[in-house]
């Protein structure tokens, strides 16, 4: 796939390939019917909906088909009938011009729901009003909204990093505890999530609730990724973005805390300010050589797609 968008397939819902053409005279054989071939986005998920369900009740259960993560994947996900025969395939040489000859048999047909998820290097994730879009902003010609109150980003948005090598950065709609179970904008966001290459924890130090702490945050992300796909936050490498240092009330303690805990596990933490732009070429210079490193390798903890 590749080249073309969603939109392009929402108005039509029924695909048909041609019918084959009837043999001649002088073991001629039939016309081949010519292919359907459907385009759609790289990340495109293809399932086949085993049983029909009331309008509005919940998702039919469905059986993956094809997972199109890269431009011209392809798949076949419905086979055309076997032709049928004429007389000459069924004589003998007892009977030179039987007068009976082989059906065709019917093509498949099958109910399919396409699925997009983003592709992107690195995936933005954190909770509302974190300042993940004020990092994509930072880094990035793109410009998602921007405001103080929760869930100003509704859907992802792509950046690439200015002046790196073709870094492309996803800012995901804010994460809630209890996401993975629908809340918030909740599962829908955490499959684009998935498909990124390197997890970037965006943590806000200037944090005014006396329940959350920066630690906290970044332990309820993991534990929301990992509810959703077991295992999706040790599979690829994580960094930890701690924003808005500039803040005058910062809580340093808070702060060792977080690092302490992180240099214990392995992941390194930049501390930035989207607002001013500081730090951000440092950690995205780091996560650009980490993304090129994992380009190659396969997603999933086992050494599998995540699907």
């Amino acid at each position: 796939g590749g080249g073309v968008n969603c939109l392009d397939l929402s108005g039509r819902r029924h695909f048909v390939a041609e019918d084959g053409g009837r043999g001649g005279v002088e073991r001629r054989a039939g016309r081949r019917g010519k292919d359907v071939t459907i385009l759609v986005p790289p990340g495109t998920v293809v399932w086949e909906e085993l049983g029909s369900r009331p309008e509005g009740l919940g998702d039919p259960e469905c059986h993956l088909m094809a997972d199109l993560e890269r431009v011209g994947a392809r798949a076949c996900v419905a086979r055309g009938g076997r032709g049928g025969c004429g007389n000459a395939v069924l004589s003998t040489s007892t009977m030179r011009s039987p007068r009976v000859s082989g059906k065709g048999e019917p093509g498949e047909r099958r109910r399919l729901m396409l699925e997009l998820k983003t592709l992107a290097d690195v995936g933005l994730v954190g909770f509302p009003n974190a300042g993940k879009s004020t990092v994509l902003r930072g880094i990035s010609a793109a410009k998602p909204k921007v405001g103080d109150y929760p869930f100003t980003t509704v859907r992802p948005h792509l950046g690439a990093v200015r002046g790196g090598p073709g870094l492309l950065v996803a800012d995901m709609p804010g994460i809630l505890e209890g996401a993975h179970q629908g809340r918030g904008l909740g599962i829908q966001f955490l499959r684009h999530i998935e498909r990124t290459r390197v997890f970037a924890f965006v943590l806000d130090m200037a944090l005014r609730h006396n329940d959350r702490t920066p630690l906290r945050d970044w332990l309820h992300l993991q534990r929301e990724l990992d509810a959703y796909r077991p295992g999706m936050t040790n599979s690829r490498p994580c960094v930890i973005i701690a924003n808005k240092i500039d803040a005058v009330d910062i809580n340093w303690e808070a702060y060792a805390q977080l690092a302490s805990t992180a240099e214990e596990l392995g992941v390194p933490v930049f501390p930035c300010s989207a607002l001013y732009r500081r730090g951000l070429d440092t950690c995205f210079d780091y996560i650009g050589r980490v993304a090129r490193w994992n380009k190659h390798r396969a997603w999933g903890s086992n050494g599998s797609s995540p699907l």
